[in-house]
């Protein structure tokens, strides 16, 4: 049972073991020196480092990189480990439960493992190899005084749900790691784990310990234990989520920080110590990141280092042909974690300066484009343009009041289906909308009628419109209005829709409308309808996080039952040389900001700073360009979009949104124009 007792606490100890013959393993003795506690954290982050760069280096022979254990090294299979070396349970080895590296040249190797037992609580085994896994030793090392620490200070012993449970302390190393063979480092984490035998429940710790020995592993010495408040921003983190760590020399190492108010506003959550991880410093990397594909990023995040197993790059010797210095790491942005996205930042002078590339080579990020575009593709035929916000029939409804009242509506390329969505001023329930649909080209039609007066209650209240007035007037009504309504095949379609309150006088009527939007969709013809998405459009990624206007224009456009595009109007989208254009490829449930970078920097008088992208195209406007949409095929579609001076171009695509083209929107008798299509 574990004790939190701080009877150890700052005691230097080590148990020092022998191992069963059947592990071939000998008897090392190292010794372990906790520091003393640590004053409370400062307030603010330290200043960056101004060292030069030749004072980085040191005397000591080093290899250049390494291969990290979460490159692979220790996996089943093609991993580098002979792993029947061992004859304990290998292949429960976990990805989170172990940490190692393996030298260049495939000489020496390093485990590190979790070996408590309720006589050893906090004890770590470290595997080590210096003839390529010929031979092997041994070392336990005792890690409880540190346990016990966390303990204390985190009150481990109050999640004891019976004095009759067992408990115990595991040390979770994180990071294990020689430069040379004599210098290395080792980072862990403390884990608590309690509670009945069919019910283990465990608490990681928030501090996490640091070591370096110079001798080989003989002895080990703290270098920094804490939560990372003191270090970086200011603000804590844990090491728990990934393998941050990479160490040059015994001086220099980088720790990618996964904690709170990191990778924002364009800042990398890059560390860097040169005093052998006593101290730490956030790297300013400004210069690097102006040049990244789609700068600026609003989220920089850099996730692991890379070692000498990292495929698929395209430089192939960037890693193996490294020099003392080198350092490389993976990094992603606003589109997140992608193959085609994934950059890595790398460094040859210790972190002095940096450059980027692609993560995977060309060949590898266009099959997965390709692989992205086919599972955009849906399974049942679609139409791959059609008559966008408007109604192509010649027939309407009886009682129908006029074209003018209709606010959202479609028409198939052949003109036989049609809906579309009046709205008129006066209409006797205004919480409702009426659906009209013909599948004849006008000869019938049906309605069908959607209430959203739950809906409007709820913004009303979250907007407290209720207290809105004018001329000191309330007198105020909430109102449903259409955004969009289109079918992208007999089966399925889309309708948005935002709410509005109108208030004051019958003479000076003012309205204001809801921040966000509700999105349904149809699978059966619009027999049955399913929420895909209410909200008030912080959660888009890549946004801004602040509400859009659908009264401004017809921003939706679908192209199957999962992908579509949204131009956001207002919220702060369309400035700052990015467009306003969003994406969903999963039916309207999630939106993601795109970036369109490359076209942008190809138009007239680019950089532009003003970048909006206005409304969907469709047969109703083939004024300009016909041919650009009697050749659609699915995936196609077409915005006007401006920019700083004004002018209107028409932005496109075929591939689902992928990539994209622009033409200046010349009129059908005029044969010459600009444009950036291959």
């Amino acid at each position: 049972m574990w004790d939190t007792t701080p009877k150890r606490r700052g005691a230097a100890a080590l148990a020092v073991f022998c191992l069963a013959a059947a592990l071939a393993g000998t008897l090392v003795a190292c010794n372990t020196v906790p520091a003393e506690e640590h004053s409370e954290p400062v307030a603010s982050a330290p200043p960056a480092s101004t060292e030069p760069v030749s004072e980085l280096a040191t005397s000591t022979d080093v290899w250049p990189s390494v291969y990290y254990a979460h490159n692979g090294v220790f996996t089943t299979g093609a991993g580098l480990w002979p792993l029947e070396v061992f004859s304990s349970d290998t292949e429960s080895l976990s990805y989170n439960r172990a940490a190692g590296y393996v030298s260049p040249d495939q000489k020496y190797f390093g485990l590190a493992r979790p070996d408590a037992d309720a006589e050893h609580p906090g004890q770590l085994a470290l595997w080590v190899s210096n003839d390529g896994g010929e031979n092997w030793t041994t070392t336990a090392l005792d890690c409880s005084a540190w346990l016990e620490r966390m303990g204390e200070e985190e009150h481990w012993d109050q999640r004891k749900q019976s004095v009759f449970n067992k408990s115990i302390a595991w040390a979770i190393p994180k990071h294990y790691q020689f430069v040379s063979p004599e210098v290395g480092f080792l980072a862990f984490y403390g884990m608590y784990e309690s509670g009945p035998t069919d019910k283990r429940v465990t608490a990681t710790s928030d501090a996490f310990v640091l070591l370096r020995t110079l001798d080989g592993g003989e002895n080990w010495q703290e270098m920094y234990y804490g939560n990372g408040r003191d270090i970086g921003n200011g603000t804590p983190f844990n090491i728990s989520t990934s393998t941050p760590f990479a160490f040059l020399n015994e001086n220099v190492g980088f720790l990618c920080a996964h904690g709170e108010g990191y990778s924002e506003n364009g800042k990398f959550n890059l560390l860097r110590t040169i005093d052998g991880g006593q101290t730490w410093q956030q790297l300013d990397l400004g210069e690097v990141s102006a040049t990244l594909p789609g700068a600026p990023w609003k989220r920089s995040h850099v996730c692991g280092a890379l070692g000498c197993s990292t495929s698929h790059l395209p430089q192939s010797d960037l890693i193996t042909g490294a020099e003392p210095g080198f350092a490389a790491f993976s990094a992603w942005g606003d589109k997140g974690g992608t193959i085609g996205d994934t950059v890595i930042l790398y460094t040859r002078d210790y972190g002095a300066s940096w450059q980027w590339m692609y993560r995977y080579d060309e060949e590898t990020r266009a099959q997965y484009t390709a692989s992205l575009i086919e599972s955009y593709a849906s399974k049942d035929e679609v139409w791959p343009v059609s008559y966008c916000n408007c109604v192509a029939v010649e027939k309407w409804p009886d009682g129908f009041e006029g074209t003018g009242a209709v606010k959202a509506g479609y028409t198939s390329p052949d003109g036989m289906y049609a809906g579309m969505v009046p709205v008129y001023y006066e209409r006797n329930d205004p919480t409702s909308l009426t659906l009209w649909n013909t599948s004849d080209g006008g000869e019938t039609w049906t309605s069908t009628t959607i209430d959203c007066s739950a809906w409007l209650e709820e913004m009303t209240e979250a907007n407290n419109w209720a207290s809105l007035e004018a001329d000191g007037v309330g007198n105020g009504s909430a109102r449903v209005m259409p955004s969009a309504y289109q079918f992208v095949n007999p089966s399925t379609g889309f309708l948005a829709y935002y709410g509005g309150w109108e208030y004051g006088p019958a003479h000076n009527r003012h309205t204001v409308y809801s921040p966000g939007f509700v999105l349904l969709r149809t699978t059966d013809g619009g027999e049955t309808w399913q929420e895909m998405y209410s909200g008030d459009c912080s959660d888009f990624v890549g946004g801004t996080g602040e509400g859009i206007s659908l009264s401004t224009s017809q921003p939706f456009l679908f192209l199957n039952e999962k992908v579509g595009f949204l131009c956001a109007h207002g919220g702060g989208y369309g400035t700052n040389g990015k467009f306003n254009l969003l994406r969903t490829v999963d039916g309207g449930q999630t939106w993601r900001l795109l970036d369109l970078s490359e076209v942008a920097s190809t138009l007239p008088g680019a950089p532009w700073d003003m970048c909006h992208i206005c409304g969907t195209l469709g047969l109703g406007g083939t004024k300009y360009e016909p041919d650009l949409f009697s050749d659609a095929q699915p995936g196609f579609a077409a915005f006007t979009g401006w920019g700083d001076s004004g002018e209107r171009l028409q932005f496109y695509t075929r591939d689902y949104g992928e990539s994209w083209q622009w033409t200046t929107r010349t009129p059908a008798d005029i044969t010459s124009q600009e444009g950036n299509e291959p």
